[in-house]
């Protein structure tokens, strides 16, 4: 049993393809759970990926039935969705997988989440054909359902009038995608289901994607089996802007690093970019700890990375008096790895403290 179990998983997966990554300007997590009531495979998937004009385009969708048919004709769903994707609105790609699954009666009936985010501005525009609506959580706990943009399943008999919806994404908000067996229970109402799932996503505490997805799952399934498969698809946008404030010590330097180059891996900044930014913001860091506040831990220090376009502007101040760098053969280089890191270096000291400003032109794989 456990062996042909983990055989029509490893189907199932196979079919789902590799794992989304790489989305310039935004943080996914998603998961995958077979349905436990049978071996056969299913008709659930996600999709995440990046559109040649810069948008992401996010999908979850769901195959009316089990067994192989259902699976090959997900994954065949799947690949019509990436080839249409790039050729029309949400409506229109829903239109267009209308006369798709003319041809492959297996998929008749399916439902499917389609949106297409703006990573930079937060806009998106979404359409649902027959599945539960998306949810968005806020950090502060503020939950809510996107009800627009609906319209009947895909071949469906009736005349579909396919429509689509517009909303934005806040810095603060994660939008999740979801198959229906995360909410369909033979003992309890479909709304009762939406209601526990929107207290599930307002008790998630200052969420991230993989945290949220956690704890959904952890709520909504707690612990048991459940009879359908269940897809989610959790994204947050990456803000434009990256600041933070840290007390003058040594060890709170370390972790501006760490911070920032989570923050620059995140908006997809490539590896040589990352380096050069991270090594440059932290000198200047390091040095107005030091020489503005002799390291004494309680001077603070301002760090603010802007995204401009094609360039990143780093600002770094603090509010203390300036004091000469120690002579010795290993110290007084932060300035000159600094200009040659970046360009547009300037320095301003004054009497109220100083405001190290630098620019970096990002790579062309960064500009949108």
């Amino acid at each position: 049993y456990e062996r042909e179990r983990g055989v029509s998983h490893a189907l199932q997966l196979s079919l789902l393809g590799s794992e989304p990554s790489g989305l310039r300007g935004a943080v996914l997590s998603t998961a995958y759970l077979p349905g436990t009531s049978t071996l056969e495979v299913g008709g659930d998937w996600y999709d995440a990926f990046e559109l040649p004009n810069g948008a992401l385009a996010l999908v979850v969708g769901d195959v009316v039935g089990h067994g192989l048919e259902a699976a090959m004709a997900m994954g065949q769903l799947r690949g019509a969705v990436r080839a249409l994707a790039p050729m029309g609105s949400p409506s229109e790609v829903l239109e267009n997988l209308d006369v798709f699954v003319a041809s492959v009666p297996e998929a008749g009936m399916t439902t499917l989440a389609y949106a297409v985010l703006d990573p930079l501005n937060g806009r998106f525009v979404y359409a649902c054909a027959g599945h539960p609506p998306p949810l968005v959580v806020s950090q502060s706990g503020s939950t809510r359902f996107l009800w627009d943009g609906r319209s009947a399943p895909l071949g469906s008999a009736v005349d579909p009038g396919r429509i689509e919806a517009d909303e934005l994404l806040a810095p603060d908000e994660i939008l999740l995608l979801y198959t229906d067996g995360l909410v369909e229970r033979r003992d309890q109402g479909f709304d009762e289901m939406l209601a526990r799932l929107l207290d599930a996503g307002a008790s998630a505490n200052g969420p991230t994607p993989s945290t949220l997805v956690d704890r959904i799952l952890a709520t909504m399934l707690d612990g048991g089996s459940q009879a359908d498969d269940v897809c989610l698809l959790a994204l947050s946008r990456v803000p434009d802007r990256f600041t933070v404030s840290f007390p003058a010590a040594p060890i709170e330097v370390a972790a501006l690093r760490h911070a920032l180059e989570d923050w620059l891996v995140d908006r997809g900044i490539e590896e040589d970019a990352r380096r050069d930014l991270v090594l440059a913001v932290s000198e200047a860091a390091a040095n107005a700890a030091e020489h503005a506040y002799g390291f004494d831990g309680r001077g603070q220090v301002d760090v603010d990375v802007q995204a401009d376009g094609d360039s990143l502007r780093a600002t770094i101040s603090d509010r203390g008096e300036w004091r000469d760098p120690r002579r010795t053969s290993d110290r007084g280089r932060g300035t000159t790895i600094m200009h040659a890191l970046m360009q547009d270096v300037t320095i301003d000291a004054g009497a109220s403290g100083t405001i190290v400003r630098m620019r970096l032109r990002a790579p062309a794989s960064m500009a949108t």
